[in-house]
């Protein structure tokens, strides 16, 4: 049990500073591979700093018709927390002079070290000048003998498989909220609040755990307004948020999170403009016009939305045969860069749907993506790929037409000649890499393995003539009727039963 004064009104008059403090993050930077951990825990940490005879008296409390009054630093006191951190800092200063590895947070102190040799050492440098200043050492909750799995501010650090893991009661405890949650018909919003709070203090040991808390904080948001910032109103659950509830009850089926990644197999670079996007992959460039939905959106000046769009179209060009992959992704819209990184955002939803969906896609191809900054001026041929289009592509054969050919002939399996703006089928294969296309480049396929349907540009229409030949292949070709052509003579020979005009 920890005593906590309720000081908010005393809070109110005392001026705050910003300050850094070490964290779980500064811990899983300093780790490497099979390193060894210790932690050295302080027993009553804040008592251990006294109070000025002349300031206790505004740290006076009534208990059991009595006044009392602290000598010692109270939790509770808004200014204690950079206080604290301020009195151990020339400690831990001295220790990382004498080479030691150390990370202090409040009462807790973290140890690295690349033997058990190193971090002994350390443990007793570190617990004797703690003792000689006055503090004094938790012998329970301290782990002064050198590990390779150890716990630190409420996550299990491992060094031998290098990943950061919730404790089992902690996996436990966030499946038991949200699954109480979900089973309430009116929640507080203080309740959902508490349990917001507590997702995200997970993120560090559930790496796609931002991707499920989005909705919850929107209703959540939403409810705030409407009932004029009162926290102890009810509010309604989405069917969005009952979603994200879910997941979470899941907890315990998902592994810890990597502390750190291969360097990325992958570079590909995005861009966007009102008309287009655009992307590239080392030499191979690709980009295409907006479809009439993503229009509406260019002509409302949803840039970000756009450039967000851009990148998952250059991942699904680029990376559908990938798995098990890290991906960098360099994109010159600060917005598209700062979504995906964080998984979503608050503030558009749109961008936020558009990044849920490319994690969602990467998660399914197990793909892990980073996402940098590129500046515009470096970012050339993106940009142009999503300016200028090389229309003698994107044709096709008007629907109306399509649909009489393929009832006369039956409904073919895969186009040959597609992109995502003119695909007349689901299965499709594009000229250059396109997001949703099968493959890229018929011609590198064996025909004879489908049915499929073929509406090339004019100059290919021998070349496909050949590769069906060699190919043995059947399906359904479309050319025009032109008798002055050389080919012409082959595909009367080439054609069997019907043909269509």
């Amino acid at each position: 049990m920890r005593l906590i004064l309720d000081l908010s009104r005393l809070n109110l008059n005392l001026m705050t500073q910003h300050f850094k403090m070490d964290s779980i993050h500064t811990a899983t930077y300093l780790l490497t591979q099979n390193c060894y951990l210790a932690s050295v825990d302080l027993q009553d940490a804040y008592y251990s700093v006294p109070i000025s005879k002349n300031s206790r008296k505004f740290l006076r409390f009534i208990w059991q018709d009595k006044c009392w009054q602290f000598k010692a630093l109270p939790n509770g006191l808004s200014t204690a927390p950079r206080l604290f951190t301020k009195i151990l800092k020339p400690v831990f200063a001295h220790l990382r002079q004498l080479g030691h590895t150390v990370i202090g947070y409040l009462d807790d102190t973290l140890i690295v070290g690349e033997s058990k040799r190193q971090v002994e050492l350390a443990v007793r440098n570190t617990t004797e000048i703690l003792s000689e200043l006055g503090f004094k050492v938790h012998p329970d909750k301290s782990v002064l003998e050198p590990q390779q799995e150890l716990r630190f501010l409420g996550f299990i650090l491992n060094t031998s498989n290098m990943t950061i893991g919730l404790p089992e009661e902690k996996i436990q405890d966030i499946s038991g909220i949200c699954r109480d949650l979900l089973h309430m018909k009116s929640p507080s919003i203080r309740h959902v609040a508490r349990v917001i709070g507590k997702l995200v203090a997970t993120f560090p040991a559930v790496q796609f755990g931002p991707l499920f808390y989005r909705s919850l904080e929107k209703d959540k948001t939403v409810a705030l307004k409407v009932n004029k910032g009162h926290f102890d109103r009810h509010m309604n659950l989405s069917d969005e948020s009952k979603l994200e509830l879910l997941w979470w009850t899941k907890l315990s089926s998902r592994a810890p999170s990597p502390i750190r990644r291969e360097s990325p197999t992958l570079e590909i670079r995005t861009d966007a403009s009102g008309a287009g996007w655009g992307a590239t992959n080392m030499q191979v460039e690709t980009g295409g016009r907006w479809n009439e939905s993503e229009l509406v959106r260019a002509k409302n000046n949803e840039i970000n939305y756009l450039e967000t769009l851009a990148v998952g179209l250059g991942l699904k060009s680029f990376c559908s045969d990938l798995r098990d992959a890290h991906v960098l992704v360099r994109s010159d819209n600060v917005t598209a860069v700062t979504y995906l990184n964080c998984m979503g955002g608050s503030k558009s939803l749109a961008c936020n749907k558009v990044a849920h969906e490319i994690w969602e896609w990467c998660i399914d191809r197990d793909i892990w993506i980073s996402v940098a900054h590129l500046p515009g001026r470096e970012n050339t041929e993106a940009d142009r790929k999503s300016r200028k289009f090389n229309d003698r592509t994107e044709w096709m054969l008007n629907r109306e037409d399509f649909h009489k050919v393929v009832s006369f002939f039956g409904l073919p399996e895969i186009d040959l000649f597609a992109s995502r703006l003119n695909a007349q089928l689901s299965r499709y294969v594009s000229w250059l890499p396109d997001p949703n296309a099968e493959s890229v480049d018929a011609f590198s396929l064996n025909w004879r393995e489908f049915n499929f349907y073929a509406f090339p540009p004019f100059c290919l229409i021998p070349k496909c003539l050949q590769k069906i030949r060699m190919d043995k292949a059947q399906g359904l070709l479309v050319v025009p009727n032109w008798p002055t052509q050389a080919w012409f003579p082959c595909i009367k020979a080439m054609m069997k039963g019907e043909h269509y005009y």
